[in-house]
């Protein structure tokens, strides 16, 4: 399978775990392409599956995130280092909200780590603001552009560093 067709891979699964809430498991099966997915939506699913559910696709994010770096597209791994954490925020919230399962969809950091209950630096509270707005600036055509030229290899590095050592501290509460 060529480098190309991965790529174009690692997007289908993004676009499925954003807009579907679901993970993706894609495989060429005798020249045929097979998605197969698991779709979140609360019913018949465990508090352990859905967290599960949503580590998973944040591990998967990690990776998209690394390739998109290492192929010098700096604005789409900060992008996708923002939804590493919002995936393990959601996570963390299936887990301290008792019986209730559900998230919020909703992108903003800092209140999904208010809504989880934790307690914050004014440091902490700082990264997670900047972090959200790699999703908007990447996201919306009015940003991407003054985004793109912030996002250097320096910049970024710099950043996904930061989410690195964020994921790990999040991993460690759920």
């Amino acid at each position: 399978m060529s480098n190309c067709v991965l790529v174009t891979y690692k997007y289908l699964q993004i676009y499925i775990s954003i807009y579907y809430n679901a993970v993706a498991k894609i495989e060429e099966n005798s020249g045929n392409i097979v998605i197969k997915f698991n779709v979140f939506n609360g019913e018949n699913m465990t508090k352990q599956k859905i967290i599960y559910f949503w580590v998973k696709s944040s591990d998967m994010d990690v990776a998209l995130m690394e390739d998109m770096f290492a192929k010098k597209r700096y604005d789409w791994a900060l992008f996708i280092g923002h939804l590493v954490l919002e995936k393990l925020f959601k996570a963390l919230l299936v887990k301290v909200n008792g019986k209730d399962i559900s998230v919020p969809k909703i992108h903003k950091l800092l209140t999904l780590a208010e809504r989880a209950k934790l307690e914050l630096s004014d440091e902490l509270k700082v990264k997670l603001s900047i972090i959200t707005e790699f999703n908007i600036e990447a996201r919306y055509q009015d940003y991407k552009n003054n985004f793109y030229k912030k996002c250097t290899a320096k910049y970024s590095s710099k950043w996904i560093k930061e989410i690195k050592e964020l994921r790990k501290w999040l991993k460690s509460l759920i």
